[in-house]
C-alpha cells in the first residue's frame, strides 16, 4: 500500500529533477551481498585448505568469519584476511525487480539520477560495478569523508546539479532522511522488505527530522509516484 505523509507535497511536474537513491536495501537487497561475501570467504578457505565450508557459512546467521577460522583451523589473526575478502569480492549482486525500469523510466523522463551511500569506497564501487551502475554519478562516505545523517553529500549533490527539485529515495529511517529533510528535498521511504539487513521504517523515527515525507511499499508504487507526471513541454 502507498501512503503519503500530510507532509509530502510532490514539486510540479515541469521542474528540472535530480533523483537520488541511497544504495544498500534500496537500489539491490543487502543480504544477497552478505550471502555473496560468504560464498567468497568459503571460495578463499577451499582455495587455501581444501576445506568447503559454503554451506556452513550461509547458514550462520552472525560470527560467520569466526566460524570460518575456526573451522579451517587458522588462528583467530586470521579472521582480518577474511574480512577484508569480504570485502573486497566482485559480489554477486542484481538490482530489485523493476528497478533498472525505474532508472530508464527516469532517465528518459530527463531527470538526473545520483547514488547516496555510506560505505567504504573500493567495497560500494564494487557493488556499483556489479550493478551496472558504474556509469551513475556515486556520493559515498569514504570519499566524502562524511556519513549520514550529516549532509555533506546532499549539499555535494545540490552543487554538482543545481537548479532542481532534489530526492532521496532510501531505506534507513534512523539515519537516511535527517540531511535531505533539512535542506528542503523531497524524501521518499522505500520498504525494502523483511529480508532487510537493518530494517528501519517510519514507525521508529524518533523525531520529525527523521521521517520522511513519502512511505512507499514498493518499487510499482514508487514508479507512479515519480512518474505520475511527465514533463510538461
Amino acid at each position: 500500500m502507498m501512503r503519503r505523509s500530510l507532509s509530502g507535497t510532490m514539486p510540479p511536474a515541469d521542474m528540472n529533477r535530480t533523483i537520488v537513491f541511497d544504495l544498500d536495501d534500496t537500489i539491490y537487497l543487502e543480504s544477497d551481498y552478505v550471502q555473496s561475501g560468504k560464498r567468497a570467504v568459503a571460495g578463499l578457505i577451499r582455495d587455501t585448505v581444501g576445506i568447503d565450508l559454503a554451506q556452513d557459512l550461509l547458514d550462520c546467521p552472525d560470527n560467520f568469519i569466526d566460524l570460518a577460522c575456526t573451522r579451517a583451523g587458522f588462528p583467530a589473526s586470521a579472521a582480518d584476511a577474511l574480512i577484508w575478502c569480504y570485502r573486497l569480492h566482485f559480489p554477486d549482486i542484481g538490482q530489485r525487480p523493476g528497478m533498472a525500469a525505474l532508472f530508464d523510466a527516469l532517465a528518459a523522463r530527463g531527470d538526473r539520477i545520483c547514488i547516496i551511500t555510506d560505505g567504504r569506497a573500493v567495497t560500494q564501487r564494487l557493488k556499483l560495478a556489479a550493478l551496472g551502475l558504474l556509469h551513475v554519478p556515486a556520493y559515498i562516505s569514504e570519499e566524502l569523508g562524511a556519513t549520514k545523517p550529516s549532509p555533506v553529500a546532499f549539499q555535494q549533490v545540490m552543487q554538482d546539479f543545481p537548479g532542481s527539485a532534489y530526492f532521496y529515495v532510501a531505506d534507513n529511517c534512523r539515519k537516511d532522511f535527517i540531511g535531505p529533510n533539512g535542506l528542503g528535498w523531497t524524501t521518499i521511504w522505500l520498504d525494502p522488505g523483511p529480508l532487510s539487513i537493518h530494517r528501519a521504517p517510519p514507525d521508529i523515527a524518533e523525531h520529525d527530522g527523521n521521517r520522511p515525507g513519502h512511505s512507499i511499499g514498493t518499487i510499482e508504487q514508487l514508479a507512479q509516484l515519480l512518474l505520475h507526471e511527465q514533463r510538461m513541454p
